[in-house]
């Protein structure tokens, strides 16, 4: 989601995220809308430092 730029995971508010879908929905196909917003948070995650072995449990 590089149009959230260099967003901190933390900053993410669920009004932020509901207006970007609100922007993708056209290119966006329902069944990938989970995958694209878990690939998002891990992506965030790792650029935060977080470990593999943490990500594999959440």
């Amino acid at each position: 989601m590089t149009e959230l730029g260099d967003t901190e995971i933390a900053e993410i508010t669920l009004t932020i995220l509901k207006e970007y879908l609100m922007k993708q929905a056209d290119c966006l196909k329902p069944s990938s809308l989970g995958h694209r917003i878990r690939h998002t948070y891990v992506c965030k995650l790792l650029d935060n430092g977080a470990s593999l072995d943490f990500i594999k449990v959440c």
